[in-house]
């Protein structure tokens, strides 16, 4: 039976001191549980995530060797300033 079909039934469980059953408490959280959409929200950024990913390894596969030229190009000029200073 769904939560809606629950809440049209009349249950007088347990009376809290507010004047609510216990019943319609526990049925207000099925719904708030059911309407929640934080897991979905996980999965969205955790697929940005990948993506980006992805881009990564392609533009490290694709400028590979460029990378490392300008690397070691790198290396070397400050290896030769750190001499001078």
């Amino acid at each position: 039976m769904s939560a809606s079909g629950l809440e049209k039934q009349n249950f007088n469980l347990l009376e809290t001191n507010k004047g609510e059953t216990i019943m319609i408490t526990i049925i207000a959280k099925i719904q708030a549980y059911l309407a929640d959409k934080d897991g979905a929200t996980a999965i969205e950024y955790g697929l940005i995530a990948g993506g980006i990913s992805l881009a990564i390894v392609a533009a490290v596969f694709a400028f590979g060797d460029d990378l490392q030229t300008v690397f070691s190009t790198m290396a070397t000029k400050m290896e030769s300033a750190a001499g001078k200073v």
